[in-house]
């Protein structure tokens, strides 16, 4: 399967190339000590408010920011208000809005508190936004009091293009602490038809529906974030308003989104499903040609149930290539669902690690490719909803430790499956292993399973069954280890190549991401 990434790949070298660029003129912004009286331009003289804060006067109201420009918050310092987004910055001269990530004036992020009666910390009043950098906030007490589904949004960008947010903490947004009085509702970021952005280095939590929702995203790239705790989709990407195409979901982990899976939530029928990645046609347009790449997705909870939808959910999504990641301990009965019609999706070198559920789940309209991945499972490996599954199915060196009783190996009803022997039979996974326990995989450590995942080492050592046992496939060589796989002879299977000793091995997390902050749930049993 081929997949066109050059458009992503130039969409992140474009808001680079803004991020490097040198601003035209500073403004600094002190909301404690400054005055709207002031010129505004230096350290000494900073404003108290921000241009485009409705709260600004005199000076700091009539102000008009040029592309190039910087606006400086001080570190440490809580900033009231809601902020609007609306000039646009140039290629090479972005507008910036900076919350001290020098770290030379003030200490820490700038801190902006909606009070919970803001529906935003920032927030796009123009038809269109492009060219604008907001990086390095602390960003909390968001709320939209309107209506409790709205929920508010920690950063809402509408018809942006190249524009980055990146190394940002957003948390208590909406309606999430899922006490019975509300539905869950809020976004971490929220964009209406993004095309050519980068969303990096977040931290998102306590934001109640989305930690990431992009409607409508095109070439865009979402890289870098931890999105954990009381989130009810982690990465959410929708063909709303229009096309949904060519984004890269890459390098994030995603945690501990199990919250409202049961218990609490109000109304009747069943609690929100739970997603860490949800890409989906949502009421518009299917969404194709995305990648989902190099992401680490974990629950640290000790499960006596089932809940949530899946970790990686594809609803009416086409052409996905989901490659190098990583899937440990899922909540939901199939750690990766491909559903409702999605079709042509490429699956590959990912290790699911979910010893208490379902692998792999398929109710599409067929012409999927499986390779080169590590399946641990309690239930059965692959479980598929009709016969279109099969449809051009191509299933092959994989690597499995799931039951085998007969039907439970792949699983179509629950009275009808088919056992390891019966499925080569019909002419599936001919080349690929299934193993009698997670220990032949011979993975460096599952020390901290279940509730201390992160510091799990899912690479495999030499002598391992997926040294070597995997196909080359075109167009796909970067790995989750950080070097390139080999153009030609056999690729090692799943998501990281296989580690020469125990020294070699390296911890799952191998992207850079955001402390995490751990917390205990509020309402679960």
């Amino acid at each position: 399967m081929k997949l066109q990434v050059s458009i992503v790949r130039s969409a992140a070298a474009a808001v680079a190339l803004l991020a490097s660029a040198c601003a035209a003129k500073p403004y600094f912004v002190d909301f404690e000590n400054g005055s709207d009286a002031g010129g505004g331009g230096f350290p000494s003289d900073p404003w108290k408010h921000c241009p485009g804060d409705d709260g600004a006067q005199a000076s700091a109201r009539r102000a008009a920011l040029s592309p190039g420009d910087t606006v400086y918050f001080r570190g440490g310092i809580v900033y009231k208000g809601q902020i609007a987004v609306q000039w646009r910055g140039a290629s090479g001269a972005p507008v910036v809005y900076d919350g001290n990530s020098s770290g030379k004036w003030g200490w820490g992020k700038a801190v902006i508190d909606g009070g919970n009666t803001w529906s935003n910390g920032f927030v796009s009043t123009q038809r269109s936004v492009g060219g604008v950098i907001i990086r390095n906030f602390e960003i909390r007490a968001i709320r939209y009091t309107g209506v409790e589904w709205a929920g508010g949004a920690g950063i809402k960008i509408d018809n942006a293009d190249h524009v980055t947010i990146a190394d940002c903490f957003i948390h208590d947004v909406g309606y999430w602490n899922n006490d019975g009085s509300t539905v869950p509702a809020g976004s971490g970021i929220s964009m209406v038809q993004p095309s050519n952005c980068l969303i990096t280095g977040n931290e998102i939590t306590r934001t109640g529906l989305a930690g990431v929702q992009l409607l409508g995203p095109q070439t865009t790239v979402v890289s870098r974030n931890n999105i954990h705790d009381y989130v009810t989709w982690g990465i959410d990407l929708t063909g709303d308003y229009r096309a949904c195409s060519e984004n890269d979901v890459c390098d994030n982990v995603v945690h501990d989104l199990f919250r409202y899976d049961k218990g609490f939530w109000k109304g009747a029928g069943d609690p929100p499903h739970s997603d860490f990645c949800f890409i989906r046609k949502g009421g518009g347009f299917h969404p194709v040609r995305n990648i989902v790449e190099r992401n680490l997705f974990f629950n640290d909870f000790a499960f006596g149930e089932f809940g949530g939808t899946a970790m990686l959910f594809l609803s009416f999504a086409d052409s996905t290539v989901i490659r190098d990641n990583v899937f440990i301990n899922a909540h939901s009965y199939s750690a990766v669902f491909f559903g409702w019609t999605s079709t042509a999706t490429g699956f590959y070198n990912n290790t699911v690690y979910c010893p208490r559920t379902g692998a792999l789940r398929l109710s599409t309209g067929g012409n999927n490719d499986i390779r080169n991945n590590i399946f641990v499972a309690q239930s059965e490996g692959l479980t598929y909803d009709s016969a279109s599954d099969e449809k051009n199915l191509t299933i092959d060196h994989n690597l499995y430790c799931v039951p085998d009783d007969g039907k439970a190996f792949v699983r179509v009803s629950p009275w009808e499956g088919w056992s390891f022997a019966a499925w080569r039979k019909r002419g599936y996974d001919l080349q690929s292993r299934l193993l009698a326990s997670a220990a032949s995989f011979k993975f460096v450590t599952l020390h901290g399973y279940p509730v201390h995942c992160d510091s799990m080492d899912l690479h495999v050592l030499s002598g391992s069954a997926a040294s070597g046992a995997g196909s080359v496939i075109a167009d796909f060589r970067d790995g989750k280890c950080g070097r390139e796989r080999a153009a030609k002879g056999s690729w090692d299977i799943g998501a990281f190549a296989v580690a020469t000793g125990a020294g070699d091995g390296h911890a799952v997390v191998t992207a850079p991401a955001p402390p995490k902050r751990k917390e205990q749930p509020l309402h679960h049993d």
